[in-house]
């Protein structure tokens, strides 16, 4: 599956800056990432209820990340039970993943990098 993601410019930077990796491939990692926090134990942050309003709203890059069946199948089901699209719930998952990769890095004396 091939979601088309609008990044921010919050989005892509924070991506890119991250991971070390562009925004696609970034991007990829965060959706597998939000896919298994999804299917855990641990309840993952739902979608804002504003986020069909914004959507693409100063959106600077579009990104086609690939993800593997399994990942697209609970994106897939995520959005449906949200009723928001896969690209919406996508962009979310980046947000959730970077605000979740910022955490972990406060927690360790020397981050993640």
């Amino acid at each position: 599956m091939a979601v088309k993601i609008a990044l921010g410019k919050l989005a892509k930077e924070g991506i890119e800056s991250q991971t070390g990796h562009d925004a696609t491939t970034g991007v990829g990692a965060a959706l597998l990432y939000y896919a298994d926090r999804v299917r855990s134990a641990r309840p993952v942050v739902a979608p804002p209820t504003f986020l069909r309003e914004l959507r693409s709203c100063g959106a600077v890059e579009l990104v086609e990340p690939a993800v593997c069946g399994e990942t697209e199948r609970v994106l897939t089901e995520e959005a449906r039970r949200h009723s928001v699209s896969v690209e919406d719930l996508s962009a979310h998952a980046v947000l959730v993943y970077l605000a979740e990769l910022d955490a972990a890095y406060q927690e360790t004396p020397e981050g993640l990098r």
